[in-house]
């Protein structure tokens, strides 16, 4: 009976040796596939029960009513009170006349009454439109007549007061009141939501008030940012909501934990992922109105932090701070978010002593996202061939001068090798829809890839290229629109990007092309900032900026025009302005910013005047 047992437990250890050799990767996949599981888990609970986000709050309150919920300033709310603070608001929209089903706008900073409001609404299944406080005038109005709001909630700031007043007259012809937040003596034309606040019941808000909602129906609408035209309003089911929440528990979010959030909460990020997430788990929330990278590491510090979030360049900011003695002094076990680029990857986590670094990839309008358990760096995730039956996601080449994914003679699209650069596609089927963005089906329409890999199947077309290396691993590599082609060759505006910000004087660098007469496809362009006491280029750094160039990267993707800024201008979700930046192209009569031009022959860049610049279109100066 011994013997049996030990050739079986040989026979084991063999096996096991086996597939390690052969599938290396597998036990990376075992890995996730329990921590997913028990993710899943829960969502079919919520799901099977018609538990949605109000409801998980509720069950928060209950359980324990005087628990701190959220922080803001000096300010403190307990569960209980957030939860009568967001009862009130449902009686308020119910004596505005709002029911389950309706919509309501809502351009608000982060303050405790954006969260009152959202709530509010969702327990009497009012839906809510998120629009970016940064939009003016035709993008603004835009915003509005998409979201099909019947009334508007904005805060009580002078500046979001003045951009609905620039508006004011289309907003009456459409019969859309306008509530302010903030405020019982509104200027004329507007209406206190205060007054009426003040006054409302905290009752608590039955269940049936919003029974009849599907876990397929809108809980909100969360708009792009309009990088590459106007805002479009992605559709946000509750499903979507739960799923967003789930991503905390891939951190071990807990109630004891302290969520920092300081992203906008129109975002999804800061919304579907950090909100939500903290009401699943009980948690705590420390909210401040706007992001500052002086007092990150300040707040983190005094409200006992335990979580962070970044997105885009947030990280990018607190690393160009000055170096402190208290850097890694504080209670953070794990930030989590989307956007950390490589080149500063390493020194973040080191200098403020992260300890796990939970990257992901998602969309809001995405089918499918990946997520990075594992610490590697560098990396959004995993998809090996295992994963990949579970999850129907593919990468297939992409050709950037056509702007379309490469088919073969049949009509179906090649997948991309692994170390290739492929378009991330990923299979709508029921458990994984595209919910496309409200009233503007064309633009849904043009989202859906067609006939990917057998005739009649749709694919949901991400817009980013990403490659794998052997252990499966998934690496952001740009979107197709800020990847661009020059001399025959694609150009990766990030890569262009990291090199760049390599350079010991400048501070952070966007990387676009830019059209130039005779030369097919694009130039690179980068606008660069500079580290703090920089405030110019001298010709010793213009010389170190080609060498390093010249060094890092292949002659096309040497970006051959500088314009040099004190900061570089982003969006209200911290993304570069690479359409605006582009469009200005790289005529100095049109640009107050200094411009440079590379010169092959000197080693170096020099000053673009408008002499050099006709040289330029003349095709009298080459690149």
């Amino acid at each position: 009976m011994l013997d049996i047992l030990l050739t079986v437990l040989i026979g084991f250890i063999v096996l096991g040796i086996l597939v390690h050799v052969r599938y290396p990767w597998i036990w990376l996949d075992i890995q996730f596939f329990l921590l997913v599981l028990r993710g899943l888990k829960r969502f079919i609970k919520w799901k099977n029960s018609g538990t949605f986000l109000p409801d998980l709050f509720e069950e928060a309150v209950r359980k324990d009513p005087n628990k701190v919920f959220l922080k803001y300033a000096e300010q403190v709310y307990t569960y209980k009170q957030a939860d009568e603070n967001a009862n009130k608001i449902s009686h308020c929209l119910k004596e505005l006349g709002l029911q389950k089903g309706d919509i309501l706008s809502l351009m608000m900073f982060n303050e405790p009454a954006f969260i009152w409001i959202y709530l509010g609404a969702l327990k009497i299944g009012v839906k809510v439109a998120f629009l970016n406080y940064n939009l003016r005038a035709k993008s603004l109005l835009h915003s509005l007549d998409v979201s099909g709001g019947k009334i508007l909630i904005i805060g009580a700031e002078n500046e979001l007061i003045k951009a609905i007043q620039d508006i004011k007259g289309p907003l009456e012809n459409n019969s859309i009141p306008v509530y302010i937040s903030g405020t019982s003596d509104p200027p004329p034309g507007f209406i206190s939501l205060t007054n009426m606040y003040c006054n409302a019941s905290k009752e608590p808000i039955s269940a049936t008030e919003r029974e009849g909602v599907k876990v397929t129906d809108p809980a909100c609408f969360i708009y792009t940012s309009g990088t590459t035209g106007l805002p479009k309003a992605a559709i946000v089911t509750h499903a979507r909501c739960l799923r967003g929440s789930l991503v905390g528990s891939y951190a071990d979010m807990a109630a004891n934990d302290v969520f920092y959030i300081v992203m906008p909460l129109y975002h999804s990020a800061s919304n579907l992922i950090a909100f939500g997430g903290v009401i699943a788990s009980g948690a705590t929330i420390v909210l401040r109105n706007k992001f500052s990278a002086r007092c990150f590491w300040d707040d983190c510090r005094n409200y006992d932090v335990t979580i962070i979030q970044y997105i885009g360049e947030i990280c990018r900011y607190l690393v160009a701070q000055p170096k402190n003695s208290q850097d890694g002094i504080h209670k953070i076990r794990v930030a989590y978010g989307n956007g950390l680029r490589s080149d500063i990857w390493q020194e973040f986590k080191d200098r403020f002593k992260i300890p796990r670094i939970l990257e992901f990839y998602a969309a809001t309008e995405g089918n499918a996202g990946f997520l990075n358990i594992d610490n590697k760096f560098g990396s959004v995730g995993r998809l090996s061939p295992l994963l990949q039956k579970i999850f129907p996601v593919e990468f297939v080449k992409y050709d950037i001068e056509q702007g379309a994914a490469v088919r073969d003679s049949n009509g179906r699209c090649i997948k991309a090798e692994k170390g290739e650069a492929g378009l991330m596609v990923c299979k709508i089927k029921k458990d994984s829809e595209f919910d496309g963005y409200k009233g503007q089906a064309s633009l849904t329409n043009s989202k859906i890839l067609q006939d990917v890999l057998v005739p009649g199947d749709q694919y949901f077309n991400s817009g980013d290229l990403f490659t794998r290396d052997d252990m499966y691993f998934i690496y952001f590599k740009d979107r197709i629109g800020d990847t661009f082609r020059f001399k025959g060759e694609n150009v990766s505006t990030m890569e262009v990007s990291n090199v760049l910000s390599s350079c010991s004087f400048i501070q952070d660098a966007c990387v676009y092309g830019v059209a130039v007469p005779g030369y097919d496809g694009k130039a690179g362009m980068a606008v660069v900032s500079l580290t703090e006491h920089q405030v110019e280029l001298s010709n010793t750094h213009l010389r170190d900026i080609f060498h390093h160039l010249q060094e890092l990267l292949p002659p096309y993707a040497q970006p051959k025009f500088l314009r040099l800024e004190k900061e570089i201008s982003l969006t209200g979700t911290y993304k570069q302005m690479k359409v605006s930046y582009s469009q200005d192209g790289f005529n100095p009569a049109a640009i107050d910013s200094p411009l440079y031009i590379v010169d092959n022959r000197n080693k170096t860049y020099v000053v673009l005047d408008s002499k050099l610049y006709e040289e330029v279109v003349r095709g009298d100066f080459k690149l």
